[in-house]
């Protein structure tokens, strides 16, 4: 009896121990995660601003190899009717065609208000076809808000479809969490997990959001939009293997710093990381001038006017393309007339080179006609 009574207070103890451990590894796998994700969703509705470093990396695998490096770093502010953004796009290029290589782009970009952008070429390779050269250093100012805008998916229209995203994703959780080591991003102490897409749960995501969709009051139009968008991530998704890794802080909930990586078997490697800091702090905001507009970069660069491109409200899309367009390859090879004269090829003669093949074809294929 009395080595009952010893044993007894052991057992309690270790099945104590043991029952502690394994709740520990339930919430921490399965509960915790998505208790922070939730709480740094509701983190992210209070940040008025911040800085970010962004990157995204792409290598297609085959016989002509294509490598994409680009960055785009800067900073975020809220105003009244739309987001402050500034930031600098890194851009460089590798190609099996000398003329589609870029090397240290950089373009600065200010959006002070909705539909009004100033970009600024810093930096800009001995790029084939088009010369920058005339605008470097100049702030080119993008105003769309008198042109015509088609399919714009209104506040409403974007509440719906969060809703029934919301509702779908409910249903199919078709991203999976797993806890990782904690870490500093930022000298910040944060929560890491490993991230997942489980293809086949997302198929059933879709439909379930395309079900909902087709009963919504959201006009024909935008439906048969966002379904033939949809329709084609399915089959994107069930060919790659989409990872990732989140740090949230632990302190303020925070998203710290996302990376997912894309992988298709001896095809394509991709990668994008995006890390934010500097939360809610002042800073002083750009106010680019003076600038020039859009068509006069337009006719810097090619030599052209660009007649209204875009056009305005009152204008006709197909009429003002006919405008621009019209009579611009003179000897119709497939190469505009402002490439002939970059490439210095002939403009009136379809194959400059007489090698029996169109300029514009040669072009494509990676040689200079």
């Amino acid at each position: 009896m009395r080595k009952t009574k010893k044993r007894s207070p052991i057992i309690f103890y270790t099945l104590a121990i043991v029952g502690m451990v394994l709740a520990y590894i339930f919430y921490s796998h399965i509960f915790e995660p998505k208790k922070i994700i939730l709480k740094s969703l509701a983190a992210s509705k209070n940040i008025t601003s911040m800085a970010f470093a962004s990157s995204f990396k792409t290598e297609i695998i085959g016989e002509k190899k294509w490598k994409w490096d680009i960055s785009f770093n800067g900073k975020y502010a809220k105003n009244a009717d739309s987001p402050y953004i500034e930031g600098t796009l890194g851009l460089d290029i590798v190609s099996p065609y000398p003329q589609f290589n870029f090397k240290g782009v950089a373009i600065e970009l200010v959006s002070l208000e909705k539909d009004v952008v100033y970009l600024q070429c810093k930096n800009a390779s001995a790029i084939t076809f088009v010369d920058l050269e005339p605008v470097l250093g100049q702030w080119i100012l993008l105003d769309s808000r008198n042109m015509q805008k088609k399919n714009v998916i209104t506040d409403e229209k974007i509440k719906i479809i969060k809703s029934h995203l919301n509702d779908a994703y409910i249903k199919n959780e078709f991203i999976t969490f797993k806890k990782l080591s904690s870490e500093k991003i930022s000298q910040t102490r944060s929560y890491h997990y490993a991230i997942k897409i489980q293809p086949k749960i997302f198929e059933k995501f879709m439909n379930d959001f395309a079900s909902a969709l087709a009963d919504s009051k959201m006009d024909a139009p935008d439906k048969a939009i966002l379904e033939q968008y949809f329709a084609q991530i399915n089959p994107f998704l069930k060919t790659k293997e989409i990872s990732g890794e989140i740090w949230i802080g632990k302190g303020d909930a925070r998203i710290r710093k996302i990376e997912i990586h894309m992988d298709e078997k001896n095809i394509i490697n991709a990668s994008f990381a995006i890390e934010f800091n500097d939360f809610n702090k002042e800073f002083t905001r750009i106010s680019p001038k003076p600038n020039i507009t859009l068509e006069d970069a337009f006719q810097k660069i090619t030599g052209r006017e660009l007649k209204g491109l875009l056009p305005n409200s009152q204008g006709n899309e197909a009429q003002a393309k006919a405008e621009v367009f019209n009579d611009i390859d003179t000897d119709n090879d497939g190469l505009p007339d402002f490439m002939e004269l970059r490439l210095k090829t002939d403009m009136y003669n379809p194959d400059s080179n007489n090698n029996g093949i169109k300029d514009g074809e040669e072009f494509l294929l990676g040689d200079i006609p």
